[in-house]
């Protein structure tokens, strides 16, 4: 009686394995998403920068964790098998140069952690010179190694 059972597991837990296997235009649409998670939460920081809407402190606290929890999904989405993925926008140079892509990798890290710290702290101003930054940094990576939007 268990052994039939256990056979039955055995073969659900290879199906759903099966199932689940991840290829590079999988991982590129996960990417994706999290870069869409992004944009929106740099919107709603950016417009508190720019004054368009008041600037919320708890609000921005919350974008802020957001954007760091979105960009950390990112990093294990840069595998070989995303180099040839059809919906991918990363240029070759991106592959070729892979410690200067990584470097602003780093860099807009590095910009988010220190807005979220600037937002727990409390400083309004220094916060909204820093999500500028954040938005420089987001820019740099995509002016030297994205493909630019087709309209």
């Amino acid at each position: 009686m268990k052994k039939p059972l256990l056979t039955i597991l055995s073969c659900l837990a290879v199906t759903t394995a099966l199932a689940h296997q991840q290829t590079g235009d999988d991982r590129v649409d996960y990417r994706q998403g999290a870069y869409k998670i992004m944009g929106w939460h740099m919107g709603i920081l950016g417009d508190m920068a720019r004054g368009e809407t008041a600037f919320d402190l708890d609000r921005a606290r919350e974008a802020a964790r957001h954007l760091q929890w979105a960009e950390r999904l990112t990093a294990t989405t840069y595998t070989p098998d995303t180099k040839q993925a059809h919906k991918s926008r990363l240029l070759p140079r991106a592959w070729r140069d892979m410690d200067a892509f990584a470097d602003r990798g780093k860099a807009l890290k590095n910009e988010i952690d220190a807005l979220e710290s600037d937002l727990e702290a409390g400083n309004e101003g220094a916060a909204r010179q820093r999500i500028g930054e954040v938005g420089k940094a987001c820019k740099a990576c995509h002016d030297d190694f994205r493909e630019k939007m087709k309209h």
